[in-house]
């Protein structure tokens, strides 16, 4: 099982190019890109993101090989207050993959503020593809 938070969520969708290994993936309030997208640009799909604020602005689309979400069990935690990348583009996204999704009253770093939600996901995803 393969988990990302934030950027992570493209490098595991890029890492399930062979899906022989992995039997789910988890995205913590994270991209779920398909192929050719960025970042940058499922930040910009719906308003509410600081990061072009913060950021210069650069595209790196996601390379071809990856995107596990498409044939594995996956798991989206959607953070709710979340600066970063806009509720809105993670529910987007989360719905795109057919994900098991669960919605957290918490900034981006959902982990550091609400652990638990977090933990409890990514154990459920681990009971369930034993």
């Amino acid at each position: 099982m393969l988990v990302g938070h934030s950027y992570g969520g493209a490098v595991i969708s890029v890492a399930t190019a062979d899906t022989s290994r992995v039997k789910a993936v988890v995205y913590i309030a994270a991209f779920v890109p398909a192929i050719g997208e960025s970042a940058l640009e499922l930040t910009d799909t719906y308003p509410g993101s600081t990061l072009a604020q913060a950021t210069c602005t650069q595209y790196y689309p996601l390379p071809g090989g990856g995107q596990g979400w498409k044939k594995l069990p996956s798991w989206c935690l959607v953070a709710t207050e979340d600066r970063n990348i806009p509720p809105a583009a993670l529910q987007w996204m989360a719905e795109r993959a057919r994900a098991h999704t669960v919605r957290v009253r918490a900034p981006h770093a959902v982990a550091v503020s609400d652990p638990g939600p977090v933990t409890e996901l990514i154990l459920r995803a681990a009971r369930s593809t034993r």
